[in-house]
């Protein structure tokens, strides 16, 4: 790489502190790979790019119209960059300069030396051909994502379950998630031309719903014979990402067609009350009962240590057969703030079978009793 002896630009603190932090979410801090903790750095002319990356998923940003004039591609260690310069003065510009083999960074009587290492083998994320393109609106992405993302997997042995399904049938997008225990499906009406199903990889979906508050967010599909990767601009950022290999369960055969019985909550009501008599239950299973008599619906929590909770709520429908059903109180909890609506709906059959809960047709989650 031709070093620019005498050469600087210079950036203003809260701009490039802004893409940092957005750029070190994706950035693998202790990896045997030096790259993966690095930022790639593509000095062009007037105008700077920051790329990072943990091979799987990518995100860059740039400023453009800087001061002065740098040529050189590098990278250097993402944290360090980032943790110097948000500690900067904000009231003065940042100049940076390359010097023998380090990456000057300078502001008032401050001064860092960062090594770095030539940028050519930096791993990028290439871009198969174009299969289509889905543009949102930046609450669009977030509001569909942000409802189903919690019921992802976290075991490493359900690969094909540690992310969001998305599909699009040409008329409505269709997101899923699911752990086994339980399922969130959530729905966006959307004319898109375009049929395919992927699984896109929960850190890619966290990242998405970060990003998404720009106006408008552009979703490109990539691949040869399926879609194996996507990219997403947000305004000035672009994020590339792999997807899941595999085939994503069959959801749609364990949603019941009819359910015997309906009642409809106050949807922040009945999240406190469980919330509160959850405080009890077992750190373990965080088991939860709902006992229905009637018009009467009991929520009970008891520990090993003889500790017990116990709240009633009165109902507005009758429940003709009694019947307790019990819950891992969290996954409860998850639902209710996944929602926005104002009541939710819950529907079951019995006490061993899939509870579905809904606050209106856009989203619906089931979830499956606990043994007792």
């Amino acid at each position: 790489m031709k070093e620019n002896m005498h050469s600087s630009i210079t950036v203003q603190q809260d701009a490039l502190t802004r893409i940092l932090a957005n750029l070190v979410s994706v950035s693998t801090r202790k990896s045997t790979i030096a790259y993966l903790s690095h930022v790639r750095v593509c000095f062009a002319g007037n105008s700077v790019e920051f790329t990072t990356t943990d091979n799987e998923l990518s995100l860059t940003d740039s400023l453009q119209g800087i001061e002065g004039a740098i040529d050189a591609v590098i990278s250097v260690d993402a944290f360090k960059l980032y943790e110097i310069v948000r500690r900067l003065p904000t009231d003065v510009g940042i100049i940076f300069s390359i010097e023998k083999n380090n990456l000057v960074v300078r502001s008032k009587r401050i001064e860092f030396s960062l090594p770095y290492l030539d940028a050519k083998h930096f791993p990028l994320i290439s871009e198969e051909e174009k299969r289509g393109q889905i543009s949102f609106a930046g609450d669009e992405i977030r509001s569909l994502f942000n409802k189903v993302r919690f019921a992802t997997s976290t075991e490493s042995t359900r690969q094909h379950l540690n992310g969001v399904y998305f599909e699009s049938d040409g008329e409505k997008i269709t997101v899923a998630a699911t752990d086994v225990h339980r399922l969130a499906v959530a729905t966006l009406t959307k004319k898109t031309g375009l049929k395919f199903s992927c699984i896109i990889p929960k850190k890619t979906v966290s990242e998405m719903i970060k990003l998404s508050s720009s106006k408008e967010v552009d979703l490109f599909l990539h691949g040869k014979e399926y879609v194996s990767r996507i990219r997403m601009v947000f305004g000035g950022i672009r994020l590339n990402s792999k997807l899941i290999a595999g085939t994503f369960p069959n959801f749609a055969a364990v949603i019941p067609q009819s359910f015997k019985s309906s009642l409809t909550f106050d949807r922040k009501g009945l999240a406190t009350s469980i919330e509160r008599v959850g405080l009890v239950s077992p750190d373990q299973s965080r088991a939860i009962s709902i006992s229905i008599k009637g018009k009467q619906l009991y929520l009970d929590a008891s520990n090993s240590d003889a500790s017990f909770g116990r709240e009633l709520l009165e109902l507005n429908e009758e429940v003709n057969e009694e019947l307790s059903i019990y819950f891992n109180h969290a996954y409860l909890l998850d639902i209710l703030s996944a929602l926005d609506n104002k009541e939710v709906i819950m529907k079951f059959n019995n006490a061993t079978s899939q509870v579905l809960f809904q606050g209106d047709e856009s989203a619906l989650y089931i979830v499956m009793p606990m043994a007792f």
